[in-house]
């Protein structure tokens, strides 16, 4: 387990759904038709990109409140109210970013 999956655990109230999101920032048509024709590829490979950086991405859900929460190192650097754009959608935009579930972790 990651350092940030252990943070965002320890941090988190039970009860809550976790999932890990992929960030991108919006993709041109050409780059999206072909990350379809590839079934998603590409977009495993920024998630595995996404390993190597020093912050990861998760949202946070429980009840009708989802909330977007950035861990940087050992510790949550950033939260943001996502329940509008998230509401039960895999992909979702906000803050100029377009963020995708990859995994549920709780």
């Amino acid at each position: 387990m990651k350092k940030a999956e252990e943070t965002i655990l320890e941090t988190v109230p039970e009860g809550s759904s976790i999932y890990e999101l992929v960030r991108t920032g919006f993709a041109k048509k050409k780059f999206r038709l072909l990350d379809m024709l590839f079934d998603e590829t590409l977009t495993l490979t920024r998630a595995v990109g996404q390993l190597k950086d020093k912050e990861a991405y998760f949202l946070v859900t429980s009840g009708n409140h989802a909330e977007l929460v950035t861990v940087s190192g050992d510790s949550i650097s950033e939260r943001e109210d996502a329940t509008a754009e998230a509401a039960g959608k895999k992909t979702f935009a906000l803050g100029g970013y377009r963020y995708k579930r990859y995994r549920k972790i709780r």
